[in-house]
């Protein structure tokens, strides 16, 4: 997991697959949170996910 959160846009696999494995990658990492802790990341990329090119649409 990036240390921080803007970090890991992106980083999962480049190439004709990259966008779905972002996704992927990104759903995983939250998986891998507790419980609040989740909430409260899920909660900073709503609100950041129109500036960031939708990214945190998994």
């Amino acid at each position: 997991m990036a240390h921080v959160a803007a970090h890991e846009l992106g980083a999962a696999a480049p190439g004709r697959d990259g966008e779905r494995a972002g996704r992927l990658e990104c759903r995983w990492q939250r998986e891998q949170l507790p419980d609040a802790i989740r909430e409260l990341v899920v909660q900073d990329q709503r609100a950041r996910n129109e500036i960031c090119w939708s990214v945190f649409d998994s």
